[in-house]
């Protein structure tokens, strides 16, 4: 028996979390109805689809609140807000 393993670091195992990631929010946003353009997994992509009449901000923190907003959504959370409240 022979095991032979070649480690050339060519493999790109980064994609894999992230394609299983976006196969999961794909699932979940179906799930909750949700069809059509998604402009939460633009945190995943570097040049994302967005509507017509939204223009593209390029900040990942954006696209992080954005997304944690959308799975919060449809979760029946309260929303992240930047908001002062205090009286």
């Amino acid at each position: 028996m022979h095991l032979k393993i070649d480690f050339l670091c060519r493999d790109p195992i980064l994609p894999a979390p992230l394609a299983l990631d976006l196969v999961l929010l794909l699932d979940f946003a179906q799930g909750a109805g949700m069809h059509r353009i998604q402009e939460c997994r633009s945190f995943y992509f570097q040049c994302p689809m967005h509507a017509l009449e939204v223009c593209p901000r390029p900040d990942i923190f954006f696209h992080l609140i954005k997304l944690k907003n959308t799975l919060s959504w449809m979760n029946e959370q309260d929303l992240i807000t930047h908001l002062s409240l205090a009286d």
